[in-house]
């Protein structure tokens, strides 16, 4: 199959000390350790970071634009991904999935340090990087090629077996299942991936050459090679760190208020040129005069707004940076919590939102064991008004379980807005 080049275009898929290169005039891969390992100096590249590095999850937002989407997500990203979106390059893909809910988006980040290095690496490679989208994005790509709406494409890459489920021609979910090689466990990981994602379809796309079983297709392209086909470009998907972002935008509010300075110089530079031309006519230099007071109220006028703006911005990221720097991030809570399982425990939910009480639920062989649990988590020091909220016996034939239920504050998790001073903390 001919490969539609994006001027001589090599796609990069990346990952920490484990990159490949593939060239789209050529048809080949070529792998390394580094971009400048893989490419040559001038290359026009896409980076496609791997899925090992890549966060991804479908949310639904409110039916509005884009520019407003964005900025809903900026402050939700830490409740939707294990990430801080001051820690994130982040990026979303609107599908055209809209019900009485809102639009469903698609939501990819990569760690802002992990673009930094990335940049870095094409840098001394003398590359010029034309956009960053993470590789599991071409599998959609892919399966709109062979036709398929619905389905899941299997792919071995560097990293492992690469899983990803395509519903309605948009990438749904993403997962990475290392150590896998055998028809056997391939099966048992897309078992585990439909479990996980909720759903399921019977379409099995094999990527890459991928030889399984369960594929009801094939095809020798693997998701990163779609990347250099020219449909790659209606992804919008681009990821940028948010230093750059900032760096954007305090670019613009500089320009902004240099425009409005200028204003302000020529408006005075202009009564004076009509002051020396009309000094001898009083009433025409009052009359200019006048005018051209108002137009440096005009001026002056522009100027206040911009820096309202400025101000107004300010604010905003007050609140996104208290917002999304919490005294216990999700990921430490959950990791806390498993520490303080005891043997004979499992966890079957967990649920932490902010401002809101920890909610544990789970199992145990007895109530002793549930008693030990609620000890060692009041005894963490990372949480307070540790609660059972309710415990009960549920047997079979073969042995006997206890079910409960806890509830634990969180300390520091502080909700944004304060509804007794109707302010945000």
């Amino acid at each position: 199959m001919s490969h539609p080049e994006l001027n001589g275009v090599v796609v990069v898929e990346w990952a920490p000390n484990k990159v490949r290169a593939f060239d789209a005039q050529s048809g080949r891969w070529k792998s390394g350790d580094s971009v400048a390992s893989v490419v040559a100096p001038g290359s026009s590249v896409v980076i496609a970071p791997s899925r090992r590095v890549t966060y991804l999850k479908s949310v639904r937002v409110p039916n509005v634009p884009p520019s407003e989407v964005r900025q809903i997500l900026n402050l939700q990203l830490n409740q939707l991904l294990p990430i801080s979106a001051s820690d994130a390059a982040t990026d979303f893909r609107l599908t055209n999935d809209v019900t009485s809910e809102g639009r469903l988006a698609v939501v990819c980040a990569v760690k802002s340090e992990l673009l930094d290095q990335i940049e870095r690496e094409a840098k001394d490679a003398g590359a010029q990087i034309k956009r960053v989208v993470p590789a599991a994005f071409g599998s959609a790509l892919l399966a709109k090629e062979r036709g398929l709406r619905d389905c899941a494409v299997l792919e071995y890459t560097p990293d492992g077996l690469a899983l990803d489920l395509i519903a309605d021609g948009e990438l749904r979910y993403s997962r990475l299942a290392p150590d896998v090689s055998s028809e056997h466990e391939i099966a048992n990981e897309l078992k585990r991936t439909f479990a996980v994602a909720g759903t399921s379809t019977d379409q099995i796309l094999a990527a890459g050459g991928l030889p399984a079983r369960e594929a009801t297709q094939s095809s020798e392209l693997g998701s990163a090679e779609m990347l250099a086909h020219v449909n790659a470009d209606a992804l919008g998907i681009s990821l940028v760190a948010p230093h750059v972002i900032a760096a954007r935008e305090a670019k613009a509010r500089s320009s902004k208020a240099r425009l409005a300075v200028f204003s302000t110089l020529a408006a005075a530079l202009i009564w004076i040129v009509v002051f020396l031309q009309y000094a001898d006519a009083s009433r025409k230099l009052s009359e200019i005069s006048a005018k051209q007071q108002i137009a440096l109220q005009s001026a002056t006028a522009i100027k206040n707004a911009e820096q309202s703006k400025l101000n107004a911005s300010l604010q905003k990221q007050q609140i996104v940076e208290r917002a999304f720097h919490p005294a216990q991030p999700a990921a430490d809570v959950a990791s806390v919590v498993s520490n303080c399982v005891p043997s004979g425990v499992w966890l079957t939910g967990l649920i932490f939102e902010k401002g809101k009480p920890l909610q544990i639920r789970g199992s145990a062989l007895s109530s002793q064991q549930v008693t030990e649990f609620m000890q060692r988590l009041g005894n963490s020091g990372r949480f307070r008004d540790v609660k059972l909220a309710f415990m009960n016996n549920a047997g079979s034939n073969a042995f006997n379980t206890v079910q409960f239920s806890a509830t634990a504050h969180v300390i520091g998790n502080l909700p944004l807005v304060d509804k007794t001073a109707g302010g945000t903390r």
